[in-house]
């Protein structure tokens, strides 16, 4: 499908170029986390800073490899860039795509080759930036002398997305943005885009109002169903969290595709070791809670069911006692959606008598 080039209005353009990639090309979704496929970010990014209508198909992605390369020819350190962008790229999460042959701006009749970043990384565990930047090289500049001394910043371009495909799901939220030289101007970073826009589903909790003693089981159900045409395997991870405002005394964190429950750092935001099934004789424990994987499960009507439910069989020890908690869910899925923490209800914890 060809992007329109009638330039009725800038908005029109971006539009255009994201509904023909996504109904043109589906099976991206199943590629990356983010539900925009980089060529489409790379065209918004395109119209955004540089004005340029990016023809569908005429780019390519290209290896962390190339984009070194790609680097080096243009002069730009990697320190120049912004320092998640860095992280991204040592730690293997960036996507990099190049389109040949861009006008340059500043010398009329000249082109060009500009290349898109876009972080992959795990939005609900890894606080993911999730964000786009585009890199030109320094000739599209002009002559600045900061050029010359290596001096640059972000230039922010908004956020892009938040748009329905055509199997019904909600495509995330990218933030764009590109590098300028600062000219001696005090740099900002560009605001993050920490989580999407759009919902991997909706969740519900066995009580709201869950009330247990010292060391009784607690048996608790989370579910969590997910909107069409999904269903619950294509969620990648859903989180149980038990807190008040001074402690949270249980983190569980269910990982779809190993079926295993975990422990999370508080401190971290990651699991503190490999997980384990439900059903294993193993128990999760903190100084305050207790999960019996021995009694957990969990359930669903089939593989295609939109529903997944978590029974989890729980405890409490005498530390946790006399408090009111929240119970607190999350998730994300493979599609790059992600819910932070919300409360789904409270939890009060009665002392031994």
């Amino acid at each position: 499908m060809k992007t329109p080039r009638n330039k009725l209005s800038h908005i029109l353009v971006n539009l255009a170029l994201l509904l023909g990639l996504l109904w043109s090309a589906p099976q991206a979704k199943a590629q990356t986390r983010d539900g925009l496929p980089i060529e489409t970010v790379a065209a918004i990014s395109l119209q955004t800073f540089l004005k340029f209508d990016y023809k569908i198909g005429s780019g390519r992605s290209i290896s962390v490899n190339d984009l070194k390369t790609y680097l080096a020819k243009i002069n730009l350190s990697l320190s120049s860039l912004p320092e998640d962008i860095v992280d991204g790229i040592k730690t293997g999460t960036i996507e990099a795509f190049m389109v040949r042959g861009v006008p340059n701006p500043s010398l009329p009749g000249t082109f060009g080759d500009v290349v898109q970043l876009r972080d992959r990384c795990n939005l609900l565990l890894k606080g993911c930036t999730h964000r786009g930047l585009l890199i030109q090289p320094p000739t599209f500049f002009g002559n600045s002398e900061s050029i010359k001394q290596g001096c640059w910043c972000e230039r922010c371009g908004g956020c892009q997305g938040g748009f329905i495909d055509r199997d019904g799901a909600c495509q995330p939220i990218t933030c764009i943005c590109t590098m300028i030289p600062c000219d001696g101007a005090l740099c900002k970073g560009c605001a993050r885009c920490a989580f999407s826009s759009c919902s991997p589903g909706t969740f519900a909790v066995s009580s709201t109002e869950a009330t247990v003693g010292v060391h009784d089981r607690l048996a608790y159900s989370l579910s969590w169903t997910v909107p069409d045409p999904r269903n619950w395997h294509d969620l990648e991870f859903l989180s149980l969290r038990i807190r008040d405002t001074d402690n949270t005394i249980l983190w569980v964190l269910f990982e779809e595709a190993s079926g295993t429950f975990s422990l999370v750092d508080t401190a971290t935001g990651h699991p503190v070791e490999a997980g384990f099934p439900a059903g294993s004789p193993n128990r999760l424990q903190t100084p305050h809670a207790t999960l019996y994987l021995a009694e957990t499960s969990v359930l669903a009507s089939g593989p295609t069911s939109p529903t997944v439910i978590l029974n989890l069989s729980l405890s409490f020890k005498p530390s946790a006692a006399a408090r009111i908690y929240s119970v607190e869910v999350a998730a994300s899925d493979e599609f790059g959606d992600a819910v932070d923490f919300t409360q789904a209800g409270t939890l009060t914890i009665t002392p031994l008598k």
